[in-house]
Protein backbone atom coordinates (compact mmCIF):
# COMPACT_ATOMS: atom_id res chain seq x y z
CA UNK A 1 0.00 0.00 0.00
CA UNK A 2 2.99 2.49 0.57
CA UNK A 3 6.48 2.23 -0.02
CA UNK A 4 9.48 5.38 0.49
CA UNK A 5 13.07 5.50 0.30
CA UNK A 6 15.13 7.01 2.85
CA UNK A 7 16.22 10.10 1.52
CA UNK A 8 19.76 9.86 3.41
CA UNK A 9 19.84 6.33 2.10
CA UNK A 10 18.96 4.87 -1.05
CA UNK A 11 19.50 0.88 0.60
CA UNK A 12 17.00 1.79 3.45
CA UNK A 13 13.50 1.69 1.89
CA UNK A 14 10.04 1.34 3.96
CA UNK A 15 6.98 -1.23 2.66
CA UNK A 16 3.47 -0.67 4.25
CA UNK A 17 0.87 -3.69 3.50
CA UNK A 18 -2.94 -3.95 3.63
CA UNK A 19 -2.83 -6.39 6.22
CA UNK A 20 -0.68 -4.66 8.63
CA UNK A 21 2.80 -5.16 8.19
CA UNK A 22 5.69 -3.28 8.20
CA UNK A 23 8.52 -4.10 6.14
CA UNK A 24 12.21 -2.21 6.57
CA UNK A 25 15.85 -2.98 4.48
CA UNK A 26 18.52 -1.40 4.91
CA UNK A 27 20.94 -3.72 1.95
CA UNK A 28 18.48 -2.69 -1.05
CA UNK A 29 15.74 -5.06 -0.96
CA UNK A 30 18.12 -8.23 -0.08
CA UNK A 31 16.72 -8.91 3.13
CA UNK A 32 13.57 -7.44 4.81
CA UNK A 33 12.40 -7.34 8.58
CA UNK A 34 8.89 -7.20 9.84
CA UNK A 35 9.06 -4.27 12.42
CA UNK A 36 5.17 -3.86 13.10
CA UNK A 37 5.46 -6.07 16.51
CA UNK A 38 7.25 -3.22 17.53
CA UNK A 39 4.74 -0.73 17.38
CA UNK A 40 2.83 -0.39 20.97
CA UNK A 41 -0.95 -0.49 20.98
CA UNK A 42 -1.41 -1.48 17.52
CA UNK A 43 -4.17 -4.20 16.70
CA UNK A 44 -2.80 -6.73 14.59
CA UNK A 45 -3.79 -6.15 10.81
CA UNK A 46 -4.22 -2.83 10.92
CA UNK A 47 -4.19 -1.27 6.93
CA UNK A 48 -0.49 0.74 6.94
CA UNK A 49 -1.68 3.81 5.33
CA UNK A 50 1.33 5.89 4.93
CA UNK A 51 5.24 5.57 5.62
CA UNK A 52 7.55 8.59 5.38
CA UNK A 53 11.16 8.33 5.69
CA UNK A 54 12.92 10.91 7.62
CA UNK A 55 14.90 14.02 6.46
CA UNK A 56 17.76 14.20 8.60
CA UNK A 57 18.51 10.61 9.85
CA UNK A 58 18.21 7.34 7.81
CA UNK A 59 16.95 5.69 11.22
CA UNK A 60 13.67 7.48 11.47
CA UNK A 61 10.60 7.31 10.01
CA UNK A 62 7.05 8.46 10.75
CA UNK A 63 4.05 5.80 9.81
CA UNK A 64 0.23 5.97 9.63
CA UNK A 65 -2.71 3.16 10.11
CA UNK A 66 -5.72 3.50 9.23
CA UNK A 67 -8.27 0.69 10.96
CA UNK A 68 -11.51 1.95 9.52
CA UNK A 69 -12.65 -0.79 7.41
CA UNK A 70 -12.45 -2.98 10.92
CA UNK A 71 -14.74 -0.25 12.25
CA UNK A 72 -11.60 1.25 14.14
CA UNK A 73 -11.65 4.85 13.69
CA UNK A 74 -8.72 5.50 16.57
CA UNK A 75 -6.13 7.92 14.54
CA UNK A 76 -2.53 5.68 14.64
CA UNK A 77 0.27 7.30 14.01
CA UNK A 78 4.16 7.02 14.89
CA UNK A 79 7.58 8.32 14.90
CA UNK A 80 10.76 5.62 15.31
CA UNK A 81 14.72 6.66 15.58
CA UNK A 82 16.48 3.46 14.93
CA UNK A 83 14.69 1.93 12.23
CA UNK A 84 11.54 0.58 13.91
CA UNK A 85 13.14 -1.12 16.80
CA UNK A 86 11.06 1.32 19.09
CA UNK A 87 8.14 3.73 18.39
CA UNK A 88 6.66 6.57 20.09
CA UNK A 89 3.01 7.26 19.38
CA UNK A 90 2.18 10.59 18.21
CA UNK A 91 -0.52 12.19 19.20
CA UNK A 92 -2.37 13.80 22.10
CA UNK A 93 -6.29 13.03 22.01
CA UNK A 94 -6.86 16.14 19.60
CA UNK A 95 -6.86 14.29 16.59
CA UNK A 96 -10.77 13.64 15.67
CA UNK A 97 -10.62 10.39 13.32
CA UNK A 98 -8.00 7.75 11.70
CA UNK A 99 -5.02 9.04 9.56
CA UNK A 100 -4.13 8.61 6.24
CA UNK A 101 -1.02 10.65 5.54
CA UNK A 102 1.81 12.06 7.39
CA UNK A 103 4.77 14.30 6.15
CA UNK A 104 7.88 16.06 7.90
CA UNK A 105 8.75 19.07 6.19
CA UNK A 106 12.35 19.08 5.09
CA UNK A 107 13.45 22.40 6.31
CA UNK A 108 12.29 22.21 10.08
CA UNK A 109 12.38 18.64 11.89
CA UNK A 110 9.49 19.60 13.78
CA UNK A 111 7.06 20.28 10.93
CA UNK A 112 4.45 17.84 11.14
CA UNK A 113 1.57 17.65 8.93
CA UNK A 114 -1.04 14.69 9.41
CA UNK A 115 -3.32 14.29 6.93
CA UNK A 116 -6.73 12.30 8.81
CA UNK A 117 -10.33 11.22 7.22
CA UNK A 118 -11.40 14.68 8.63
CA UNK A 119 -8.97 17.69 7.37
CA UNK A 120 -5.33 18.35 8.20
CA UNK A 121 -3.43 18.67 10.94
CA UNK A 122 -0.39 20.45 12.09
CA UNK A 123 2.41 19.93 14.87
CA UNK A 124 5.05 22.32 15.72
CA UNK A 125 6.84 19.89 18.07
CA UNK A 126 7.61 17.17 16.34
CA UNK A 127 4.37 15.07 17.01
CA UNK A 128 3.52 15.78 20.81
CA UNK A 129 0.77 18.36 20.00
CA UNK A 130 -1.43 18.88 17.00
CA UNK A 131 -3.82 21.46 15.66
CA UNK A 132 -6.20 21.20 13.05
CA UNK A 133 -5.78 23.70 10.30
CA UNK A 134 -9.31 25.39 9.72
CA UNK A 135 -9.79 28.65 7.30
CA UNK A 136 -9.82 27.40 3.60
CA UNK A 137 -8.95 24.32 4.37
CA UNK A 138 -12.22 21.40 4.68
CA UNK A 139 -12.82 18.61 6.69
CA UNK A 140 -12.34 15.76 4.02
CA UNK A 141 -10.13 12.69 3.52
CA UNK A 142 -6.42 14.35 3.14
CA UNK A 143 -5.11 11.20 1.06
CA UNK A 144 -1.48 12.27 0.13
CA UNK A 145 0.55 15.62 0.77
CA UNK A 146 3.93 17.00 -0.70
CA UNK A 147 6.00 19.90 -0.15
CA UNK A 148 7.15 22.28 -3.59
CA UNK A 149 10.94 22.68 -2.64
CA UNK A 150 10.89 25.37 -5.04
CA UNK A 151 7.69 27.81 -4.34
CA UNK A 152 7.53 26.03 0.01
CA UNK A 153 3.92 25.00 -1.22
CA UNK A 154 2.11 22.65 0.99
CA UNK A 155 0.06 20.52 -2.01
CA UNK A 156 -3.09 17.85 -0.75
CA UNK A 157 -4.65 15.51 -2.12
CA UNK A 158 -7.81 15.02 -0.91
CA UNK A 159 -10.77 12.36 -1.25
CA UNK A 160 -13.57 13.71 -3.63
CA UNK A 161 -12.36 17.55 -3.57
CA UNK A 162 -9.46 17.83 -5.68
CA UNK A 163 -5.78 19.30 -5.46
CA UNK A 164 -5.37 22.20 -2.27
CA UNK A 165 -2.43 24.01 -2.08
CA UNK A 166 -1.73 26.00 0.50
CA UNK A 167 0.91 28.93 -0.20
CA UNK A 168 4.42 29.19 1.37
CA UNK A 169 4.21 27.02 4.79
CA UNK A 170 8.23 29.59 5.36
CA UNK A 171 6.09 31.42 8.12
CA UNK A 172 4.83 27.83 9.49
CA UNK A 173 8.85 26.45 9.39
CA UNK A 174 9.79 29.29 12.75
CA UNK A 175 6.59 29.09 14.58
CA UNK A 176 7.59 28.15 18.17
CA UNK A 177 5.79 28.11 21.89
CA UNK A 178 7.59 31.24 22.71
CA UNK A 179 5.80 33.11 19.58
CA UNK A 180 2.59 31.42 20.74
CA UNK A 181 3.01 34.30 23.71
CA UNK A 182 3.82 36.84 22.01
CA UNK A 183 1.44 40.16 21.37
CA UNK A 184 2.26 40.46 17.92
CA UNK A 185 5.20 38.74 15.71
CA UNK A 186 5.84 39.01 12.01
CA UNK A 187 6.77 35.77 10.15
CA UNK A 188 8.96 35.19 7.32
CA UNK A 189 7.75 35.27 3.42
CA UNK A 190 9.57 34.02 0.82
CA UNK A 191 10.56 37.19 -1.07
CA UNK A 192 7.98 38.47 -4.08
CA UNK A 193 8.99 37.80 -7.20
CA UNK A 194 8.45 41.22 -9.30
CA UNK A 195 6.56 39.64 -12.50
CA UNK A 196 5.36 41.52 -15.41
CA UNK A 197 2.77 43.36 -17.07
CA UNK A 198 0.59 40.85 -19.54
CA UNK A 199 -2.24 41.94 -21.69
CA UNK A 200 -3.66 38.13 -22.67
CA UNK A 201 -6.77 37.35 -24.35
CA UNK A 202 -7.86 34.40 -25.32
CA UNK A 203 -10.97 32.28 -25.60
CA UNK A 204 -11.71 29.24 -23.43
CA UNK A 205 -13.69 25.45 -24.61
CA UNK A 206 -16.92 24.90 -22.79
CA UNK A 207 -14.68 22.12 -20.53
CA UNK A 208 -11.92 24.16 -19.63
CA UNK A 209 -10.91 23.75 -15.84
CA UNK A 210 -9.66 26.88 -13.84
CA UNK A 211 -9.05 27.43 -10.07
CA UNK A 212 -7.96 30.40 -8.37
CA UNK A 213 -4.37 31.36 -8.60
CA UNK A 214 -2.07 32.73 -5.81
CA UNK A 215 -2.64 36.28 -5.46
CA UNK A 216 -0.37 38.47 -7.80
CA UNK A 217 0.70 40.20 -4.89
CA UNK A 218 3.53 40.71 -1.99
CA UNK A 219 2.32 38.48 1.32
CA UNK A 220 2.60 39.71 4.91
CA UNK A 221 2.68 37.45 7.61
CA UNK A 222 1.86 38.28 11.20
CA UNK A 223 0.68 36.39 14.32
CA UNK A 224 -1.98 37.78 16.63
CA UNK A 225 -2.28 36.72 19.85
CA UNK A 226 -5.50 37.47 20.66
CA UNK A 227 -8.29 38.48 18.08
CA UNK A 228 -8.42 42.59 17.78
CA UNK A 229 -11.80 43.88 18.30
CA UNK A 230 -12.05 47.42 19.33
CA UNK A 231 -9.72 50.47 18.11
CA UNK A 232 -7.65 51.06 14.97
CA UNK A 233 -5.07 48.50 13.35
CA UNK A 234 -3.77 48.85 9.55
CA UNK A 235 -0.17 48.07 8.34
CA UNK A 236 2.07 50.73 6.78
CA UNK A 237 4.75 50.05 3.87
CA UNK A 238 7.80 52.40 3.86
CA UNK A 239 10.33 52.71 1.20
CA UNK A 240 14.15 52.29 1.90
CA UNK A 241 14.36 56.17 2.42
CA UNK A 242 11.69 55.80 5.28
CA UNK A 243 8.65 57.38 3.06
CA UNK A 244 4.78 55.82 3.53
CA UNK A 245 4.48 54.47 0.08
CA UNK A 246 0.83 51.92 1.14
CA UNK A 247 -1.78 51.90 3.87
CA UNK A 248 -3.79 48.87 3.98
CA UNK A 249 -6.01 47.19 6.12
CA UNK A 250 -4.74 44.63 8.52
CA UNK A 251 -6.25 40.92 9.58
CA UNK A 252 -7.35 41.15 13.09
CA UNK A 253 -8.45 37.48 13.88
CA UNK A 254 -6.47 35.56 16.16
CA UNK A 255 -3.47 33.19 14.97
CA UNK A 256 -2.17 33.93 11.56
CA UNK A 257 -3.14 36.18 9.70
CA UNK A 258 -1.84 36.96 6.07
CA UNK A 259 -2.17 40.26 4.03
CA UNK A 260 -1.85 40.85 0.23
CA UNK A 261 0.04 44.20 -0.70
CA UNK A 262 -0.17 45.08 -4.37
CA UNK A 263 3.00 45.52 -5.56
CA UNK A 264 2.40 47.91 -8.32
CA UNK A 265 2.23 51.94 -8.34
CA UNK A 266 -1.24 53.42 -9.05
CA UNK A 267 -1.87 53.84 -12.58
CA UNK A 268 0.09 57.40 -13.83
CA UNK A 269 -2.92 60.47 -13.02
CA UNK A 270 -2.29 61.68 -16.88
CA UNK A 271 -3.69 64.50 -17.97
CA UNK A 272 -7.32 64.68 -19.43
CA UNK A 273 -8.12 64.52 -22.94
CA UNK A 274 -11.14 63.40 -25.51
CA UNK A 275 -8.85 60.03 -25.80
CA UNK A 276 -8.61 57.10 -23.74
CA UNK A 277 -4.62 56.38 -22.64
CA UNK A 278 -5.35 52.87 -22.05
CA UNK A 279 -1.59 52.08 -22.20
CA UNK A 280 -1.31 54.28 -18.82
CA UNK A 281 -3.68 52.08 -17.03
CA UNK A 282 -1.74 50.85 -14.96
CA UNK A 283 1.58 51.41 -13.30
CA UNK A 284 5.31 50.03 -12.92
CA UNK A 285 6.18 47.83 -10.19
CA UNK A 286 7.68 48.69 -6.97
CA UNK A 287 11.44 48.83 -7.28
CA UNK A 288 13.13 45.90 -5.76
CA UNK A 289 14.41 45.76 -2.20
CA UNK A 290 13.37 45.08 1.04
CA UNK A 291 10.37 47.58 2.81
CA UNK A 292 9.74 48.23 5.94
CA UNK A 293 6.39 47.02 7.32
CA UNK A 294 4.32 48.56 10.79
CA UNK A 295 1.67 47.06 11.83
CA UNK A 296 -0.53 50.08 13.71
CA UNK A 297 -2.37 48.58 16.41
CA UNK A 298 -4.02 50.96 18.99
CA UNK A 299 -1.30 53.31 20.37
CA UNK A 300 1.26 50.52 19.91
CA UNK A 301 3.21 49.72 17.04
CA UNK A 302 5.24 46.54 15.35
CA UNK A 303 7.60 46.30 13.22
CA UNK A 304 7.84 43.59 10.12
CA UNK A 305 9.86 43.58 6.63
CA UNK A 306 8.93 42.12 3.24
CA UNK A 307 11.23 41.37 0.46
CA UNK A 308 10.89 41.96 -3.56
CA UNK A 309 13.71 40.47 -5.95
CA UNK A 310 13.69 40.29 -9.48
CA UNK A 311 13.11 37.19 -11.67
CA UNK A 312 16.54 34.77 -11.47
CA UNK A 313 15.44 32.91 -13.89
CA UNK A 314 15.03 35.93 -15.93
CA UNK A 315 16.76 35.46 -19.43
CA UNK A 316 17.62 39.00 -19.49
CA UNK A 317 20.86 40.48 -17.86
CA UNK A 318 20.29 42.50 -14.27
CA UNK A 319 21.97 45.19 -16.38
CA UNK A 320 19.35 45.55 -18.81
CA UNK A 321 16.36 44.74 -16.51
CA UNK A 322 17.84 47.61 -13.85
CA UNK A 323 17.66 50.16 -16.99
CA UNK A 324 14.63 48.62 -18.36
CA UNK A 325 13.01 50.14 -14.50
CA UNK A 326 14.85 53.40 -14.62
CA UNK A 327 13.25 53.94 -17.88
CA UNK A 328 9.48 52.72 -17.11
CA UNK A 329 9.85 54.99 -14.10
CA UNK A 330 10.92 57.76 -15.99
CA UNK A 331 8.09 57.42 -18.43
CA UNK A 332 5.84 57.08 -15.07
CA UNK A 333 7.42 60.33 -13.48
CA UNK A 334 7.21 61.93 -16.57
CA UNK A 335 3.44 61.34 -17.16
CA UNK A 336 2.79 62.49 -13.29
CA UNK A 337 4.58 65.69 -14.09
CA UNK A 338 2.71 66.53 -17.25
CA UNK A 339 -0.71 65.61 -15.73
CA UNK A 340 0.42 68.37 -13.02
CA UNK A 341 1.74 71.09 -15.44
CA UNK A 342 -1.54 70.79 -17.51
CA UNK A 343 -3.77 70.95 -14.39
CA UNK A 344 -2.02 73.95 -13.04
CA UNK A 345 -2.65 75.33 -16.55
CA UNK A 346 -6.32 74.47 -17.67
CA UNK A 347 -7.49 75.69 -14.08
CA UNK A 348 -5.71 78.96 -14.10
CA UNK A 349 -7.61 79.36 -17.53
CA UNK A 350 -10.87 78.18 -16.68
CA UNK A 351 -10.50 80.82 -14.14
CA UNK A 352 -9.33 83.52 -15.82
CA UNK A 353 -12.46 83.02 -18.19
CA UNK A 354 -14.81 82.98 -15.19
CA UNK A 355 -13.26 86.64 -13.85
CA UNK A 356 -12.77 88.32 -16.98
CA UNK A 357 -16.71 88.82 -17.17
CA UNK A 358 -16.33 91.34 -14.52
CA UNK A 359 -13.29 92.97 -16.23
CA UNK A 360 -13.20 95.98 -18.68
CA UNK A 361 -10.61 97.70 -21.03
CA UNK A 362 -7.29 96.83 -20.67
CA UNK A 363 -7.12 94.33 -18.11
CA UNK A 364 -9.96 92.38 -19.83
CA UNK A 365 -7.71 92.01 -22.83
CA UNK A 366 -4.60 91.09 -20.89
CA UNK A 367 -6.73 88.47 -18.94
CA UNK A 368 -7.99 87.11 -22.31
CA UNK A 369 -4.58 86.91 -23.77
CA UNK A 370 -3.65 84.77 -21.26
CA UNK A 371 -6.29 82.85 -22.48
CA UNK A 372 -5.22 82.10 -25.66
CA UNK A 373 -1.16 81.76 -24.56
CA UNK A 374 -2.30 78.96 -21.80
CA UNK A 375 -4.96 77.64 -24.03
CA UNK A 376 -2.06 77.16 -27.12
CA UNK A 377 0.35 75.01 -24.63
CA UNK A 378 -2.65 73.03 -23.08
CA UNK A 379 -3.08 72.03 -26.59
CA UNK A 380 0.97 71.23 -27.06
CA UNK A 381 0.31 68.94 -23.74
CA UNK A 382 -2.68 66.64 -25.09
CA UNK A 383 -5.28 65.74 -27.98
CA UNK A 384 -8.17 67.73 -27.84
CA UNK A 385 -9.97 66.57 -30.89
CA UNK A 386 -13.17 64.72 -30.13
CA UNK A 387 -14.02 61.29 -31.83
CA UNK A 388 -12.68 58.12 -31.64
CA UNK A 389 -9.58 57.48 -33.33
CA UNK A 390 -8.29 60.97 -34.53
CA UNK A 391 -4.36 60.39 -35.05
CA UNK A 392 -3.74 63.34 -33.15
CA UNK A 393 -0.66 63.19 -31.01
CA UNK A 394 0.68 65.33 -28.49
CA UNK A 395 3.13 65.13 -25.65
CA UNK A 396 0.82 62.89 -23.46
CA UNK A 397 0.33 60.47 -25.96
CA UNK A 398 4.07 60.17 -27.40
CA UNK A 399 4.75 59.52 -24.04
CA UNK A 400 2.12 57.10 -23.18
CA UNK A 401 3.37 55.19 -25.90
CA UNK A 402 6.68 55.03 -25.13
CA UNK A 403 6.12 54.39 -21.33
CA UNK A 404 3.55 51.59 -22.60
CA UNK A 405 6.11 49.18 -25.01
CA UNK A 406 8.91 49.75 -22.22
CA UNK A 407 6.66 47.91 -19.51
CA UNK A 408 5.45 45.60 -21.37
CA UNK A 409 8.81 44.39 -22.59
CA UNK A 410 11.12 42.69 -20.17
CA UNK A 411 14.36 43.55 -21.82
CA UNK A 412 16.67 46.12 -22.23
CA UNK A 413 14.93 49.51 -23.53
CA UNK A 414 16.00 50.45 -27.40
CA UNK A 415 17.89 53.53 -27.83
CA UNK A 416 15.21 55.05 -29.63
CA UNK A 417 12.79 54.84 -26.74
CA UNK A 418 15.45 56.09 -24.08
CA UNK A 419 16.14 58.90 -26.45
CA UNK A 420 12.62 59.79 -27.23
CA UNK A 421 12.11 59.89 -23.56
CA UNK A 422 15.03 62.46 -23.14
CA UNK A 423 13.76 64.64 -25.36
CA UNK A 424 10.20 64.65 -24.12
CA UNK A 425 11.25 65.46 -21.02
CA UNK A 426 13.05 68.96 -22.12
CA UNK A 427 9.86 69.85 -24.08
CA UNK A 428 7.59 69.06 -20.96
CA UNK A 429 9.87 71.13 -18.69
CA UNK A 430 10.07 73.75 -21.53
CA UNK A 431 6.44 73.85 -21.54
CA UNK A 432 6.11 74.00 -17.44
CA UNK A 433 8.15 77.10 -17.38
CA UNK A 434 6.37 79.56 -20.01
CA UNK A 435 3.15 78.41 -18.50
CA UNK A 436 5.19 79.67 -14.92
CA UNK A 437 5.98 82.78 -16.68
CA UNK A 438 2.99 83.88 -18.03
CA UNK A 439 1.31 83.48 -14.58
CA UNK A 440 3.95 85.11 -12.66
CA UNK A 441 4.34 87.83 -14.82
CA UNK A 442 1.06 88.67 -15.35
CA UNK A 443 -1.45 87.12 -12.92
CA UNK A 444 -0.54 89.16 -9.58
CA UNK A 445 -2.36 92.17 -11.85
CA UNK A 446 -5.23 90.56 -11.92
CA UNK A 447 -5.17 89.30 -8.53
CA UNK A 448 -4.97 92.99 -7.29
CA UNK A 449 -8.06 93.70 -9.47
CA UNK A 450 -9.77 90.66 -7.93
CA UNK A 451 -9.08 91.71 -4.28
CA UNK A 452 -10.50 95.28 -5.02
CA UNK A 453 -13.59 93.33 -6.11
CA UNK A 454 -13.76 91.21 -2.94
CA UNK A 455 -13.20 88.80 -5.59
CA UNK A 456 -10.60 85.64 -4.12
CA UNK A 457 -7.61 85.87 -6.35
CA UNK A 458 -6.43 83.36 -8.28
CA UNK A 459 -3.91 80.67 -6.90
CA UNK A 460 -1.57 78.73 -8.85
CA UNK A 461 -1.94 74.73 -7.89
CA UNK A 462 0.80 73.50 -6.33
CA UNK A 463 2.61 70.31 -6.78
CA UNK A 464 1.87 69.73 -3.34
CA UNK A 465 -1.79 70.28 -3.33
CA UNK A 466 -2.29 68.63 -7.22
CA UNK A 467 -0.45 65.13 -5.31
CA UNK A 468 -2.74 65.40 -2.39
CA UNK A 469 -5.67 65.68 -3.83
CA UNK A 470 -4.29 62.39 -6.62
CA UNK A 471 -4.06 60.25 -3.51
CA UNK A 472 -7.68 60.79 -2.26
CA UNK A 473 -8.99 59.37 -5.87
Amino acid sequence: MTIAESPKNPKVIWAGTDDGNLQVTRDDGATWTNVVKNIPGLPENTWCSKVYPGNLNEGTAYVTFDGHRTGDKHPYAFKTNDFGLTWRTLGNGTIESYCQSILQDPVNSKLLFLGTEFGLYVSFNDGESWTRMRRNIPKVSIRDMVIQPRDNDLVLATHGRGIFIIDDITPLRVFTSEILDQEVVFLPSQPFVIGKVNMNFGFAGDDEYTGPNPPDAATITYYLRKRHIFGDMHLEIFNRDGKLIKKLPAGKRKGINRVSWTVMKKPPKVPSSPSIAQFAMFGPFYNPGTYTVKLVKGKSSYEGSVKLMLDPDSPYSMEDRTLRLNTVNQGYEMLEDLGYFNEKDVRSVKKLREYSKIMKGSLKKKALSMVDELDKLHHQMVATKMGGITGEEKLREKIVFLYATAILYQGKPTKSQIDGLNILKKEINKIDKKVNLILEEKLPLINAFLVKKGKEPIAILTREAYDKESENL
